[in-house]
């Protein structure tokens, strides 16, 4: 997992960016690691979802979500400056 971490934040752009979207983060190891303010991971496995959150960085969230509710669950918030694909 650490390599393709590593390759996954290799490719970004280098930038700071405000904020941050992981799609099928898992237990959030590349969401933790991604050059945001503030970084959001979601997933739609409970148990991943439940390992992430013991991550104790603020500016890092997790949600359990699938992937086609992600137009209503962030709705009326600003975008994000990144997306990640990473599971």
């Amino acid at each position: 997992d650490h390599g393709r971490r590593d390759i996954i934040l290799s490719v970004l752009p280098q930038a700071s960016y405000r904020s941050a979207l992981d799609i099928g983060c898992g237990d959030g190891f590349i969401t933790q690691r991604l050059p945001a303010s503030r970084a959001v991971g979601i997933d739609n496995d409970p148990e991943a979802i439940r390992r992430a959150r013991t991550c104790d960085l603020r500016s890092v969230t997790f949600r359990e979500l699938s992937l086609w509710d992600l137009s209503d669950a962030f709705e009326g918030q600003e975008p994000f400056d990144l997306i990640v694909v990473s599971g």
